[in-house]
C-alpha cells in the first residue's frame, strides 16, 4: 500500500536499464498519484491494483523503450496510464473509477490480452461523462491465443481511440465498443493479412457521435455492425487509400449513421460467397466532394445487398448479390454502375450517370420495383446514342 501524496518509484538515474520492478500480490493506492518509471526494465504486478477514492491515479512507464508491463489482476484508479513499448500484457479489467472531473485510460506498446479463466478484458471508463480511452499508434492489440480472448471498451461521452490494428497478429474471439455511449469512436484496423476478430465485432450505438474508420483493413470471420447517430457520422477511410471490410459469409451492415468514404478511400465490402453474409447500409454512402472516389465491390454473394442512396463524387459502383435499392443513386465523372443478380427497387429510385457523359448501368439478373424506378443514362444535352430507361 502506497500512502504518500504521489509516491514515485524512479530508477532513471541508474546506470544501464534500471532493473526490474515487481509487486507481488495486491497493490493499493491511497493518496494521489503512483508513478513507476524503470528506464528500460521490466514491470509487473501480480495482483489486483485498486485505490481507496477515486481520485488516484497509476502511470507505469518502462522510460527508455524497451521494457514491458505485466499485470496478473484487474486496475481500478482515476487516471490509468501504461507504457510498455516491448509489450503489455493484461489480465483484467481496467477501470477508471475518476467522478469528479474526466479521468483518462492511454495506454502505448503492444498489449496482448492474457490467457485467463474469463478469457475477457473490459476497459470501463463511464464513471465520468468526459474520461476517454486512448490506444496509441503502437497499442496493437491481439489475443495471447488465436481467437481465444475478447476486449470491451466502454465509455459515456468520452472519446475512444483505437489507433493500433487490433488483431493484426492473433485474433480476439469477440469485440465490442461503446455499446451504450455516445462518445467518438476511432478504429484504424481490424486484421491484417489474417482476420482480426474470430467472432461478432459491434462498434457504436445509436448514440455515437462519430466513427471514424480509418484504416485500410476490416477484416473478420464474425459479423460486423458500425453505428452512429444520424447524420454523416460514419467516415471510412483514409485519402486516396482503398478501404476494405471482409467477413467470412457473416453480415456487414452499417446503422443509422450515413456512411462518408474520404477522397479516393475506394471501397469494398465482401462477404464471401455463401448464402448468409448480407451487406446493409442504412443510411446513404457519400463522398467527398473534390476527388472522385469508387465503391470497387459490394460483394454479398450470395446474401442480400441492401443500399440507399449514393451520391456526391462517387464514381464507378459495382454490386453482386440479391439487391434492394431504397434511394436515389448519383455517379461522378463517367461512372458506371453493374448489378450483378437479381434487383428490386424499393420505393421511387432515380439512377443518374449523364454527369460526364452518361456511363452504362447494367443489371444482370431480374429487375423488380415495387414503385417506380428510373433508370437515367442520358448526358445532357442528350445524346441519341444513350437512352433514359423509365421501368415500372
Amino acid at each position: 500500500t502506497f500512502t504518500q501524496a504521489t509516491p514515485t518509484v524512479d530508477m532513471i538515474n541508474a546506470s544501464g536499464d534500471g532493473g526490474d520492478f515487481t509487486i507481488t500480490g495486491t497493490l493499493t493506492l491511497n493518496n494521489g498519484l503512483l508513478d513507476v518509471n524503470t528506464k528500460g526494465g521490466n514491470i509487473e504486478i501480480t495482483g489486483n491494483i485498486t485505490s481507496a477514492g477515486v481520485d488516484e491515479a497509476l502511470t507505469l512507464d518502462d522510460g527508455t523503450g524497451t521494457g514491458t508491463i505485466t499485470l496478473g489482476g484487474t486496475v481500478s484508479t482515476g487516471d490509468i496510464t501504461l507504457i510498455g513499448d516491448s509489450g503489455i500484457s493484461l489480465s483484467g479489467d481496467i477501470t477508471s473509477n475518476k467522478t469528479g472531473s474526466a479521468g483518462a485510460i492511454a495506454i502505448t506498446g503492444p498489449v496482448t490480452l492474457a490467457d485467463t479463466a474469463s478469457d475477457s478484458v473490459t476497459i470501463d471508463a463511464d464513471q465520468h461523462a468526459s474520461t476517454t480511452v486512448t490506444f496509441n499508434s503502437t497499442a496493437t492489440v491481439n489475443a495471447a491465443g488465436a481467437g481465444g480472448q475478447s476486449l470491451t471498451i466502454d465509455t459515456d461521452g468520452g472519446a475512444i481511440a483505437m489507433q493500433g490494428a487490433i488483431g493484426g497478429s492473433t485474433a480476439l474471439s469477440a469485440l465490442t465498443i461503446n455499446a451504450d455511449g455516445a462518445g467518438t469512436i476511432e478504429v484504424a484496423n481490424i486484421g491484417a493479412s489474417g482476420v482480426g476478430v474470430s467472432g461478432a465485432t459491434a462498434i457504436g450505438n445509436t448514440n455515437t457521435a462519430t466513427l471514424t474508420l480509418d484504416g485500410t483493413v476490416y477484416k473478420t470471420t464474425g459479423s460486423q455492425t458500425y453505428t452512429a447517430t444520424t447524420g454523416n457520422n460514419i467516415v471510412v477511410g483514409t485519402a486516396t487509400n482503398p478501404v476494405a471490410f471482409n467477413t467470412t459469409n457473416t453480415n456487414v451492415a452499417f446503422n443509422t449513421s450515413d456512411v462518408v468514404l474520404l477522397n479516393g478511400a475506394d471501397l469494398t465490402v465482401d462477404t464471401d460467397s455463401g448464402n448468409t453474409g448480407t451487406i446493409t447500409f442504412q443510411g446513404s454512402i457519400h463522398g467527398t466532394a473534390g476527388v472522385v472516389t469508387d465503391i470497387d465491390s459490394l460483394d454479398g454473394g450470395g446474401a442480400a445487398v441492401t443500399v440507399n442512396a449514393i451520391d456526391t463524387d462517387i464514381e464507378d459502383i459495382s454490386i453482386t448479390g440479391p439487391t434492394t435499392l431504397k434511394g436515389a443513386i448519383t455517379t461522378a465523372s463517367d461512372g458506371t454502375i453493374e448489378i450483378t443478380g437479381n434487383t428490386t427497387i424499393n420505393g421511387d429510385v432515380a439512377i443518374d450517370t449523364a454527369t460526364g457523359g452518361g456511363a452504362n448501368v447494367t443489371i444482370t439478373g431480374t429487375l423488380d420495383p415495387t414503385n417506380t424506378c428510373l433508370l437515367y443514362t442520358s448526358p445532357s444535352p442528350r445524346d441519341a446514342t444513350l437512352s433514359r430507361m423509365p421501368s415500372s
